[in-house]
């Protein structure tokens, strides 16, 4: 865990105004708050950001972020167009690569991989966006943003491979040490490093990433089943509306628009009925739409 003991949060439930001292988020939404001066406060224990010695600048956490704009900036980036330091491939592939190791190894469900794999690269995107003139993070926007002189190849693949390796090591812990920390130890960087610093790039990658895993951590899959036991489980009291049907399918559907559960024996022999994946998926946030689908169309 990131030391952010010296880090300041606000909140608010429009996403526009300050609380008092002391009260508690009225929503949802959270403000990340960038305040002149460096004194060090902590207010409860909700996620807080650091104090910048410069001008105050405010942030909010979008709706929705177009998931395929990241993919392509990302790709067509100077990082991706350019020879990277470590190798012939670039940092953003190796680590896209490591993510599919973990997906492999980890046997998740496709609405779990899906989100995943955006996660992983928001974080190595808002760790990138630092370090170009326009970008915006989807979480910290531009609050850290670095000088042209800064704006290197070296320091854009330090805070990508940060912001990745937190990202991983979060959603996809089985490769941690199997994959993981060897490809940072090959890049040349340490994984025990928590620096949250945002003048340097690995701080930058730490941050960056933190925010995003602080929202998606609350976008409603259940990741750390907290909403109901077991990460990812259901919270919704999800039941099919009609009743389970064996192979090949012999039971009239209550609602062919609706999904039927099959019932069958799998490879060692055991009769098993499938279950919904991802029922609670309608209510998480989108990535890269406005709105979910609606509760009844599963």
């Amino acid at each position: 865990m990131l030391d952010l003991s010296g880090w300041q949060w606000a909140c608010s439930g429009e996403g526009s105004q300050f609380p008092s001292e002391n009260q508690p988020c009225g929503g949802p939404r959270r403000i990340w708050r960038f305040k002149t001066g460096c004194k060090r406060e902590r207010s409860g224990d909700t996620f807080v950001v650091p104090y910048k010695c410069e001008n105050d600048q405010i942030g909010k956490y979008p709706s929705a972020r177009l998931f395929a704009l990241v993919c392509v900036l990302l790709l067509t980036s100077p990082l991706a167009s350019a020879s990277s330091s470590t190798g012939n491939l670039n940092v953003a592939i190796l680590w896209n690569n490591a993510a599919l190791q973990g997906i492999r190894d980890a046997k998740l469900g496709a609405p779990i991989v899906a989100r995943a794999l955006a996660v992983i690269h928001t974080c190595m995107y808002d760790a990138w966006s630092g370090f170009d003139g326009r970008a915006l993070g989807t979480q910290l926007q531009g609050a850290l943003r670095r000088p042209i002189s800064e704006r290197t190849l070296v320091n854009k693949e330090r805070a990508i491979s940060y912001a990745a390796y937190r990202a991983l090591v979060d959603i996809l812990p089985v490769d941690e040490d199997s994959v993981y920390i060897p490809l940072m130890k090959e890049l040349g960087y340490d994984a025990r490093d928590n620096s949250t610093d945002i003048e340097t790039p690995t701080g930058i990658g730490n941050v960056a990433c933190a925010a995003v895993l602080e929202f998606r951590h609350h976008d409603r899959s259940n990741q750390l089943g907290d909403l109901a036991q077991g990460a990812y489980s259901d919270w919704t009291g999800y039941a099919p509306v009609n009743r389970p049907a064996a192979v090949p399918p012999r039971t009239t559907m209550s609602d062919p628009d609706h999904w039927q559960p099959l019932t069958y024996v799998n490879a060692t022999g055991d009769l098993v009925t499938q279950r919904f994946m991802g029922a609670q998926w309608f209510a998480v946030t989108p990535f890269a739409l406005t709105k979910g689908p609606a509760e009844n169309d599963r």
